[in-house]
């Protein structure tokens, strides 16, 4: 009979359990919770967040004690004390010009100390951990190297920092002569014709002073009968940075910009010929000085005449009325003029027309009334063009369109 012999487990158990304990060792803190990180590997932690700039001196560790999370992990309280490994800077302010001031805030090899904590947490190769300082700004209020803020930055209290400076102001110093130079160039008095659709002025004196922003208007609406001269205060400003100034005041507003000649005037719904007082136009004397020459010539009473439409002569009889400084007045004997067209069997009309002469860009201006049925003769919405021929005679002259083409010769 053969005796079985029983074998006890324990031996094996024991050795089994022996070498897993051996083999797992650096993992102890992960099971037991008690070990920390050395210094060693705290510095590891902490020059890992740090700028490359900055040098650790020392590392100083107050306190390490176990806390419990999700894990359990180390925590150890530390004093750093850094160095900068170069000069450092912060930003100062920005200059006029956009350039980035600097002031130098760190010398290299002047320790500064931080304090923060520094949380591990146990792995089967050491410890995985990661750094909190205290303040959140800590590191970056320490400054930065001059290469971060880039080659236009300028330190201040430098000789390159008074340098610029001085260019600086010397650019202010040429821009305010530019602006002057500029507001003095559309400022003066000045005079002209200023014609908005059906709206014509004479303005008798123009003042713009652009340094002061200030101005004057004096004008009289272009009419038959003579019309008194009205005067407004005008503010001058600058539009933006153009050259381009914005004058207005009441119901006028429009621009003034320099030009080779002095300064041009415009509007956008308007034409203005405005010129500098008493430097009159060579084309605006001599149209003066042929209308002056013939209303010189021209004296009350009947007057020699020929009018048309078209290539219909028309039977006309002309009388002055009145001789005015810029024109005068009429008494016409017609054809009735009825719906724009004139009757040439027999009906007649006595028209009263005020002419009225100004610069260009104004328009001849024309007013009138008529005895009888009808229109009188020459009317505005045909517009009104005033020719003088070298013999001497006058000729007012309607625009094309429907119903318009009449003509009428005045010979003094």
């Amino acid at each position: 009979m053969i005796q079985k012999t029983r074998i006890c487990p324990w031996p094996h158990i024991f050795a089994t359990l022996f070498l897993f304990l051996s083999l797992s060792a650096p993992a102890q803190a992960w099971f037991f919770g008690k070990d920390h990180p050395g210094e060693a590997r705290i510095e590891e932690i902490v020059r890992a967040d740090l700028p490359e700039h900055m040098a650790i001196e020392e590392i100083e560790i107050g306190s390490q004690d176990t806390r419990e999370g999700l894990v359990e992990f180390s925590e150890s309280r530390v004093r750093v004390t850094l160095a900068p490994r170069e000069a450092l800077f912060t930003t100062a302010g920005t200059l006029e010009d956009r350039t980035t001031l600097l002031t130098r805030i760190g010398e290299p090899g002047t320790g500064v100390s931080l304090f923060a904590l520094v949380r591990a947490r146990a792995t089967g190769e050491g410890w995985d951990g990661q750094i909190f300082w205290d303040d959140d700004e800590a590191i970056s209020d320490l400054g930065w190297p001059r290469s971060r803020f880039g080659a236009d930055a300028i330190v201040q209290g430098t000789p390159e920092h008074e340098e610029h400076l001085a260019m600086l102001q010397k650019r202010r110093e040429d821009a305010e002569r530019a602006r002057l130079a500029l507001q003095r160039s559309v400022s003066g008095s000045f005079e002209g014709t200023v014609s908005c659709g059906y709206r014509h002025y004479e303005i008798a004196k123009l003042v713009t002073d652009a340094v002061e922003g200030t101005g004057t208007l004096t004008y009289r609406k272009v009419a038959a009968a003579p019309t008194e001269w009205s005067s407004k205060k005008m503010t001058v400003e600058q539009v933006g940075t153009t050259p381009t100034f914005r004058v207005s005041g009441g119901d006028w507003d429009f621009s003034v910009a320099p030009a080779e000649d002095g300064a041009t005037f415009s509007n956008p719904y308007c034409s203005m010929d405005i010129y500098p007082l008493g430097d009159t136009p060579d084309a605006v004397a001599t149209q003066r000085a042929v209308r002056a020459e013939w209303l010189g010539r021209l004296s009350a009473g009947s007057i020699p005449a020929r009018a048309a439409i078209g290539d219909k002569e028309l039977d006309v009889t002309v009388t002055i009325t009145e001789r005015r400084e810029h024109g005068f007045q009429m008494h016409i004997d017609h054809p009735m003029h009825l719906n724009g067209r004139f009757n040439l069997s027999g009906w007649r009309s006595q028209s009263t027309v005020d002419i009225r002469f100004a610069d260009a860009p104004v328009p001849l201006h024309r007013a009138g009334t008529v005895e009888g049925r009808g229109d009188p003769m020459l009317v505005n919405r045909c517009g009104l063009v005033a020719t003088f021929k070298q013999d001497g005679t006058l000729r007012l002259q309607e625009g094309e369109g429907y119903t318009c083409g009449a003509w009428l010769d005045l010979t003094p």
